[in-house]
């Protein structure tokens, strides 16, 4: 059983932590306080400013001299592109104008270069002018025949391999008259054959019936 000192001193003891518990309460209640008058004045402060803001339109607010200088070292005429010689800063309408299209030619002996070209490399849709033979159009497929007349299979700059075709689309009057000839002639050898054909018949059956 305990004796009245030690119940004295745990008593003291007892008094120490709750005195220290007080004192800390204390200074937590201090910072308490403190924060709640720092929001009641940043409260005041945002209410009665918000009052005082007006809504400006964007077109009416100030942009400061910082910002307009290093906006205008981007906007220099120098750096702003053109149309036909006309900056696209002035406000005015731009007019494109038209320019002659010109097809490449291409001479027929050099015909075969259609099979090596340079970079950059026919696309699809590109046409050009083959002399004698007409003007032919570049496509990306392999579906003819390399004739060396009406197609021309294109290989690949870097890797040498088959990538395109030039097809003739419109025969030059020349190719067109040369085949005109060529079944005139054809028909007229017909028609010789058949000639002779029909005056040996002719002799033949003359010969057995007279």
């Amino acid at each position: 059983m305990a004796t009245i000192q030690e119940l004295v001193n745990q008593v003291a003891i007892l008094d120490t932590s709750v005195q220290a518990h007080t004192a800390q309460a204390a200074v937590t209640k201090s910072s308490a306080d403190t924060l709640v008058a720092s929001f009641q004045t940043t409260k005041s402060t945002v209410d009665n400013n918000l009052n005082n803001v007006t809504n400006t339109a964007d077109a009416d607010k100030i942009i400061s001299d910082d910002v307009i200088a290093e906006f205008l070292l981007h906007v220099k005429a120098a750096n702003l592109a053109t149309v036909n010689g006309q900056p696209l800063n002035t406000g005015l309408e731009l007019l494109i104008a038209s320019s002659p299209t010109s097809l490449t030619s291409t001479l027929y002996n050099n015909r075969a270069s259609l099979r090596t070209p340079a970079n950059p490399q026919p696309i699809q849709g590109d046409a050009l002018v083959l002399q004698f033979l007409g003007l032919f159009m570049f496509y990306t497929t392999l579906d003819e025949p390399d004739d060396d007349e009406t197609c021309f299979t294109a290989l690949d700059v870097d890797s040498g391999a088959p990538y395109g075709q030039w097809l003739l689309r419109v025969p030059a009057y020349e190719w067109t008259e040369a085949h005109e000839k060529i079944e005139f002639t054809a028909l007229e050898e017909w028609r010789d054959d058949i000639t002779e054909s029909t005056d040996l018949l002719i002799a033949d059956y003359s010969i057995h019936h007279v």
